[in-house]
């Protein structure tokens, strides 16, 4: 009866939880969806409950045992911070377990369609620097580094110098050296353009700069 209770109110914890932090996340990641976010969240703190599960030391003390520890400064702070981590390794086991649920609740009420939001995730860094040009979302040396973090990056200076690169239209719309370099300049365009439309941003210009890298890879 007690655990029913303990798990009635981490439910709601949990559910509290889960609403406000999914909402931070998708105001953040405008195309990303419910199950996205629940994968990100396990991605990410798998490795912490597995270093929980792994370290955590599960006292067993009588009465007897116990009294010792306390009047012991050594162990009883060993037993402290060991009963922080169960607590957390528990905590995190049962919210796992929550999420797992909604889980599977989204999957059995969807026909899961890929969400845009991996196309985000499996950018390039040029692909990156290009769409926040077109999107006028400007990348300096100081915010570089805060930007790559929401594509999986961890450094910024080569996305800013790609930046800085696309600013110049001269640069955009120079032919590729080969056929292959070509294509593989094109489909960033394109990958890009397909991103803004998605988005809803206007692709006129990063469409006409198209255009242009094609004439000119012709004319070369």
């Amino acid at each position: 009866m007690q655990d029913n209770y303990i798990r009635t109110g981490l439910s709601i914890f949990f559910e509290t939880n889960y609403e406000l932090a999914l909402k931070e996340f998708l105001i953040a990641n405008p195309l990303a969806n419910d199950e996205f976010f629940i994968r990100q969240v396990f991605s990410n703190q798998d490795k912490e409950i597995k270093h929980l599960h792994n370290n955590v030391i599960f006292f067993d003390y009588n009465d007897s045992e116990f009294k010792q520890v306390l009047k012991d400064d050594i162990l009883f702070n060993d037993w402290i911070e060991n009963k922080k981590n169960r607590d957390k390794f528990w905590l995190l086991r049962e919210y796992f377990s929550f999420l797992t649920e909604k889980l599977k609740k989204i999957e059995s009420e969807e026909n899961l369609e890929v969400s845009p939001i991996n196309d985000m995730v499996n950018l390039t860094l040029k692909e990156i620097a290009l769409l926040h040009y077109y999107k006028q979302e400007h990348i300096t040396l100081i915010n570089a580094d805060s930007v790559i973090l929401k594509y999986g990056f961890i450094s910024g200076k080569k996305l800013y110098q790609h930046y800085v690169e696309y600013c110049q239209k001269a640069n955009r719309i120079a032919p590729g050296e080969s056929s292959t370099k070509q294509k593989n300049k094109v489909q960033i365009f394109e990958k890009v353009i397909e991103i803004l439309s998605l988005q809803n941003y206007d692709t006129h210009k990063a469409k006409n700069d198209l255009q242009d890298l094609k004439k000119n890879f012709e004319n070369q």
